[in-house]
């Protein structure tokens, strides 16, 4: 993978954190454990399943992103306000990524799901990269999946 390449992706991050969450995320350089079997993931498809963007979430960062998202305290965050602040989240990286990889078409409709311990997303033969994050002390990941009209180079 173009170290440039993800660079440019892992400033979006940053970039989207910062904006939306008034944080920054630290880049890791190698997956944590725990950022194994994470609990909330969103992920938004660009084009037709050219690209999959996803965002995996603990669920302290998620309730954290959702109270500075929709100013409420973290003991009032639903699961409807999580689900609509991940997706709006994760749709806002897809775009920018989106524009990095200069992929054509028009990106689909955030899906968020809750994810139990140890359930894992991604498919090992589609995967392109996958960046683990720190932000505010809980695990982030972001993987870019494609398939074969992908213009990603692997």
């Amino acid at each position: 993978m173009d170290e440039q390449f993800i660079i440019r992706i892992a400033d979006a991050v940053d970039e989207a954190f910062e904006q939306f969450v008034g944080t920054r995320v630290t880049r890791l350089e190698a997956m944590q454990p725990n950022q194994q079997g994470l609990a909330w993931l969103s992920s938004v498809a660009v084009g037709e399943g050219v690209l999959k963007i996803s965002m995996s979430f603990s669920q302290a960062l998620a309730t954290t992103v959702t109270a500075t998202m929709f100013a409420l305290p973290s003991a009032g965050v639903a699961r409807d306000d999580i689900e609509d602040a991940l997706g709006e989240l994760c749709n806002v990286v897809t775009g920018q990524v989106k524009t990095i990889a200069v992929t054509e078409g028009p990106l689909g409709l955030p899906e968020v799901v809750q994810c139990s311990g140890n359930d894992r997303y991604v498919d090992e033969d589609r995967l392109v990269c996958e960046l683990p994050f720190a932000v505010c002390g809980e695990p982030l990941v972001l993987t870019i999946e494609r398939d074969a009209r992908s213009v990603v180079a692997a």
